[in-house]
């Protein structure tokens, strides 16, 4: 599936002014108006603190909220950072909200994003989870430093739990990935990651309604 049968032609139009970016960050929403804006802020504090001088854009796709989530994210994306923009020449960064069928469920937001990662010619992208209160700047570094510093192209989180939270996860999943593909990947259903743009384009590639990371992941609201 192009990119082109994704987006619509407004979603297009907004992408053809922001150019090309070095980061993309993806938040997918539906009725998240109580916690979105503190997710962005953390995420744009993130990006003026450690990508300066790197092109970005934070992607907002939106499954239909009826409560002003859309709102919360231009608010949250104008008047607290205007200042923090207009102090550095160097840096460029947009905030793009668009809307996907709700019918299509979360696949149908992370698809375009991946679409949209790959008309930028993004370089290293990330997935945020729209309720995530306990997001810090920090976070969103060390999820993408290692995409876009270090040439990888899958970044999981590593959540610190108590010690009987996420037993599946511990116990089945994670063994489980490791001995059928040799990858230790400690939260293998983890609702936040990073990823290249050269593995956003092989997503696109895939038959995206067989594709079980598409139809999982992680569902907004």
């Amino acid at each position: 599936m192009t990119e082109e049968s994704l987006l619509s032609d407004e979603f297009v139009r907004q992408l053809t002014a922001v150019g090309g970016v070095d980061i993309l960050v993806g938040v997918p929403t539906l009725n998240n108006r109580t916690t979105v804006e503190r997710v962005i802020d953390a995420i744009l504090i993130g990006l003026v603190k450690y990508y300066p001088r790197e092109r970005s854009v934070l992607i907002n796709a939106d499954g239909g909220s009826k409560d002003g989530t859309t709102d919360a994210v231009q608010a949250a994306s104008i008047p607290d950072f205007r200042s923090l923009l207009a102090s550095n020449s160097l840096r460029t960064m947009h905030v793009v909200s668009t809307h996907y069928p709700a019918a299509e469920g979360q696949g149908g937001g992370l698809r375009m994003i991946f679409a949209a990662a790959d008309l930028l010619g993004a370089k290293a992208c990330a997935l945020i989870s729209p309720d995530l209160e306990s997001m810090t700047p920090e976070w969103l570094d060390a999820l993408i430093r290692p995409v876009l510093k270090e040439n990888l192209d899958f970044v999981a989180p590593v959540y610190q739990r108590r010690r009987f939270d996420g037993l599946l996860v511990k116990n089945m999943l994670h063994p489980l990935i490791q001995a059928t593909y040799g990858y230790r990947i400690e939260e293998p259903i983890g609702r936040e990651m990073a990823f290249s743009g050269r593995l956003a384009a092989h997503f696109l590639e895939q038959d995206s309604g067989r594709e079980d990371f598409l139809r999982f992941g992680a569902t907004p609201g």
